[in-house]
């Protein structure tokens, strides 16, 4: 049906109503969403398929479908356009297959104990927080805030692996993503040498340590070997 006040999208596919007493076939086809039925109706049939005279006015219907977006209509004839869900045409008198177009729509998400934020340049975007929902196809990038008294450890989870400094890339599949923010817990250890004017070196072997001079900081657990000077 149509809403109040709004009229379908019409294509005049024919040059008249008297079709000669000729009968043709009009059918409808979803493609990108299984399971998902078109619907044709006319005057006196409502299915997938209807056998018609030649002459009548068709309307094909899509359905809206949860998790898909639908895209538009196409076919072998250029009947066949349109962007809304109804496509009515008028005087159909040929043989005629409209196919309905979805894309399925993926969410990417943050979780992780600081502030996540989603954002994604492609055109159907719906981002809000830490969540991105696309087509499938379509990318989006989280980025995390720093933790205080923290170092980042990266991002886990299956599509999370293209790690930039605190920012993740994800490039939807057919399946939604959640990407895990980790933090290890940090601390700095540094020496100085009293009575001396030469300096205290600190290093580390520790995973993820960062040390300049006689200053390391080092993740809950890690090692610091602090030299004093000869």
């Amino acid at each position: 049906g149509y809403c109040a006040g709004e009229e379908p999208i019409t294509n005049d596919a024919g040059n008249g109503a008297d079709g000669g007493g000729r009968v043709v076939e009009v059918s409808g086809e979803a493609m990108g969403a299984p399971g998902v039925e078109v619907q044709v109706e006319t005057e006196d049939c409502t299915g997938a398929s209807c056998d018609i005279p030649a002459g009548s006015d068709v309307v094909f219907h899509a359905p809206m479908v949860p998790g898909y977006r639908f895209t538009g209509w196409t076919g072998e004839s250029a009947l066949c356009r349109g962007n809304e869900l109804d496509l009515a045409l008028m005087n159909v008198s040929a043989n005629l297959r409209c196919i309905a177009n979805y894309i399925k729509r993926v969410k990417v998400s943050g979780v992780g104990e600081t502030t996540i934020a989603a954002a994604s340049e492609s055109e159907f975007a719906a981002c809000e927080g830490s969540m991105c929902e696309v087509d499938q196809g379509s990318s989006v990038v989280l980025t995390a805030d720093p933790r205080e008294g923290f170092r980042f450890a990266g991002f886990s989870g299956a599509g999370c692996e293209d790690v930039s400094g605190m920012m993740v890339s994800v490039v939807t599949g057919p399946d939604d993503v959640v990407c895990t923010a980790s933090f290890s817990q940090s601390f700095v250890v540094s020496g100085i040498a009293q009575g001396a004017p030469l300096a205290v070196t600190a290093t580390s072997t520790t995973a993820g340590a960062t040390c300049n001079g006689g200053t390391c900081t080092v993740d809950l657990g890690g090692q610091v070997t602090l030299t004093a000077p000869i």
